[in-house]
């Protein structure tokens, strides 16, 4: 059994790089507005509030056109029910990847943001291997995953849904 703590830090982590990964939506996010989120692991606050800037950019960048690419290639969830540490660790060295070229090629704009979450995933990849990548026995061991409940990634996704909106999908 994944401790509920754990499980509502995972699912925030999730949330941020569904958002970040997903390809343009219809959905546009209007310049500078604040949205709220939904990011409520457990124990947590319902939601926070970001402002999201307006941006400008490359709408045919390399980091659009991944951005856009990602939806036809979309990543297994690492930490979907009934999956094995194995293949935990397979799907999250995959989100890892996918990050990782997106530091590469991230515009200024929203390249601090990027990397946060990709540090995020590196922190992570390390505590969940420390314990063979196993949740409960990380949980278990008091492996402290509490960046997970940063709202910076609440942020970090409004931010790069944002980015989206705005200049790739422009």
């Amino acid at each position: 059994m994944i401790p509920p703590g754990l499980v509502g830090r995972a699912t925030a982590l999730l949330v941020v790089l569904a958002v970040a990964v997903a390809g343009c939506s219809d959905d546009a996010v209007a310049p500078t507005t604040t949205t709220s989120t939904a990011v409520s692991p457990v124990g947590s606050a319902p939601s926070s509030t970001t402002t999201v800037p307006t941006y400008e950019g490359d709408p045919d960048s390399a980091f659009c056109q991944e951005l856009i690419a990602a939806v036809d290639r979309p990543l297994l969830d690492p930490f979907a029910a009934g999956i094995d540490a194995r293949e935990l660790e397979l799907r999250l060295r995959a989100v890892q990847i996918r990050f990782e070229t997106l530091v590469t090629i991230a515009p200024s704009a929203i390249a601090d943001d990027v990397e946060l979450v990709a540090l995020g995933l590196v922190t992570l990849d390390d505590a969940l291997d420390r314990h063979g990548y196993d949740l409960g026995a990380a949980a278990e061991a008091g492996e402290d995953l509490s960046f997970l409940d940063a709202p910076e990634f609440a942020a970090v996704a409004t931010r790069v849904a944002g980015y989206q909106d705005q200049v790739c999908a422009g």
